[in-house]
C-alpha cells in the first residue's frame, strides 16, 4: 500500500509501505478460493454477469396491472352486498362504532378513505377507479402514479372489508403492490425485497399448516379433503379433479400431496435468494403434473 507523507514547504513524498496483514476472515477467504469460486459458478453460471431485470420488471408490472383490475372488478360485484348500507356488514355503521370507541385514534387504527363517504355509490365508484388505474397500468401510462393509487385504494377496501378482506392474498397484494410502486425506478433493492417476500410467504404458508396441530396434515389426509370437498378450501385444477374421480395419479394417491406441499412450502423457498440458478432449483419442485 502507499502512504503519503508531508514535506517541508508545502510538498508531499509518496512512499511504499508494508503491506498489511489480512484479517482472520480474510486468510479464511482466501484459502477457500477455489471452493467459492465453484459455489460462485453454481449459482450464477460459468460467467459472471451483472442481472438485469428490465424487461422482466416491465413483464410483471403489466401483469399486475392486470390483477389490480381483476381484483377490484370482482370487489366491484359484490362490495354493496358485503358492506353496503343494507349489505351483511354495513361500513358505515362500522367506522361509526370504531370512531365512538377510537375517537380521533380511529383514522389511525383504519386508514380508509372511505371515512369521507362510506355509502354504496363511493363504494363502487371505488371499485370502478381501481379498474381504470389498473389499465392504465397495464398499457404502460403514468404507472408510478397509478401504483400509487391502486395501493392506496385497495388498502382502503381492505379495511373497509373488514371480516371479508382479511385473507393471505389480499395481504399478499398490498406489499406486492406497494414495492411496485418503488420498482418503476429499476431499484435492484426491490428485486432482493421481493425475494424476501416470496420467501417469507411460502414459509410461513407451509409453517401455519405445521403448526396447526390439524390431525389431517399429521397423517398426510389434508389436500384429500381440499379434492373431494369444494367448500374446504379454493377449487382444484380441472386435472386434479379428474384424477381424483378416476383414480389414475400420475405419481402416486393424494396421500403424497400434504406431504409434497410441506417441503415445497418449508424447504425450497430458501433458494429463491440464491442467485439464477438458485431460483431455478426452488422453481422446479413447485410444480407437479401429477395434483394439476
Amino acid at each position: 500500500m502507499f502512504r503519503v507523507m508531508p514535506l517541508g514547504g508545502g510538498s508531499t513524498l509518496i512512499c511504499l509501505a508494508s503491506r498489511p496483514q489480512a484479517n482472520g476472515p480474510m486468510r479464511s477467504f482466501a484459502r477457500r478460493r477455489d471452493l467459492l469460486n465453484r459455489v460462485s459458478k453454481a449459482l450464477w453460471g460459468p460467467v459472471l454477469e451483472p442481472e438485469r431485470y428490465v424487461l422482466v420488471s416491465w413483464m410483471f408490472l403489466r401483469l399486475l396491472g392486470a390483477i389490480y383490475v381483476s381484483a377490484f372488478a370482482s370487489l366491484g360485484i359484490q362490495i354493496r352486498g358485503l358492506v353496503g348500507n343494507a349489505g351483511i356488514l354495513p361500513l358505515a355503521d362500522y367506522l361509526d362504532a370504531a370512531q365512538q370507541a377510537l375517537g380521533g385514534t380511529a383514522y389511525w387504527a383504519l386508514p380508509t378513505m372511505f371515512w369521507l363517504n362510506a355509502g354504496d355509490t363511493a363504494l363502487v365508484a371505488g371499485t370502478v377507479i381501481g379498474v381504470l388505474l389498473g389499465l392504465l397500468v397495464v398499457l404502460d401510462r403514468w404507472t408510478r402514479p397509478a401504483l400509487t393509487g391502486l395501493f392506496v385504494l385497495y388498502l382502503s377496501y381492505v379495511y373497509a372489508g373488514q371480516d371479508f378482506m382479511r385473507f393471505q392474498w389480499d395481504l399478499l397484494l398490498l406489499e406486492a403492490g406497494f414495492l411496485a410502486i418503488f420498482l418503476t425506478g429499476g431499484s435492484r433493492i426491490v428485486i432482493w425485497l421481493y425475494r424476501w417476500l416470496v420467501v417469507r410467504y411460502l414459509f410461513l404458508a407451509g409453517a401455519v399448516k405445521v403448526l396447526s396441530g390439524d390431525a389431517t396434515w399429521r397423517d398426510l389426509t389434508a389436500l384429500e379433503y381440499h379434492f373431494l370437498d369444494a367448500t374446504a378450501g379454493p377449487l382444484p385444477s380441472h386435472g386434479t379433479q379428474r384424477n381424483c374421480r378416476t383414480g389414475s395419479w400420475p405419481a402416486g394417491p393424494p396421500r403424497r400431496s400434504p406431504s409434497n406441499s410441506g417441503i415445497v412450502l418449508l424447504i425450497f423457498p430458501a433458494p429463491a435468494s440464491a442467485g439464477r440458478r438458485g431460483l431455478r432449483c426452488a422453481a422446479a419442485p413447485i410444480t407437479d403434473p401429477a395434483y394439476g
